[in-house]
């Protein structure tokens, strides 16, 4: 992998993008928290979310596919969502990304937490996701963290087989 280069603790993304390949070409060189980190400090434009996931140690798998229907949004229209939008911002949004893809958008993994049981909220994609579903897609690929190594290792849906797995780096 050209585009990525690793000297001591300094990162040269250089031409990785912040996209599904992207995401792949870090996680088999051990780097998915940093790329997550990476995106979300520049296209992702969530700075928020890499600093809550800087507060403590993270595992982390993927990108993998994941079923589309254990995704949970935490921003859109409907009523008790934690991060609500208005109806009217979110169609006009969305016909964007569905057209992204349908061009052949690279699409960046969401970013999900395990919460267990199957249950995996969207901390960064829900638009990605819901653009996905709506053109028929089952599996979404996604980025998934965990919060505890006990869970990480314990981790075995069948969707995840084979999935590459990496700790994340130690807080503190």
């Amino acid at each position: 992998m050209a585009a990525l280069e690793v000297a001591g603790d300094e990162i040269e993304w250089g031409d990785v993008e912040f996209t599904g390949s992207g995401a792949r070409d870090a996680a088999a060189a051990g780097l998915i928290e940093e790329w997550v980190h990476a995106f979300m400090r520049g296209k992702g434009d969530n700075v928020p979310l890499s600093d809550g996931l800087a507060l403590q140690q993270r595992w982390w798998l993927g990108p993998v596919a994941a079923p589309a229907h254990a995704l949970r949004r935490k921003v859109g229209p409907e009523p008790g969502l934690p991060y609500p939008v208005s109806e009217a911002e979110w169609a006009e949004s969305l016909p964007g990304y569905v057209g992204s893809i349908e061009n052949g958008w690279d699409v960046p993994p969401s970013i999900v937490e395990y919460v267990g049981a199957d249950q995996f909220p969207i901390a960064d994609g829900s638009h990605r996701v819901e653009a996905l579903r709506s053109l028929g897609r089952q599996a979404v690929e996604v980025v998934v963290w965990f919060n505890s190594e006990a869970e990480w290792r314990s981790f075995s849906a069948p969707w995840a087989h084979g999935a590459v797995r990496n700790a994340g780096r130690k807080v503190g």
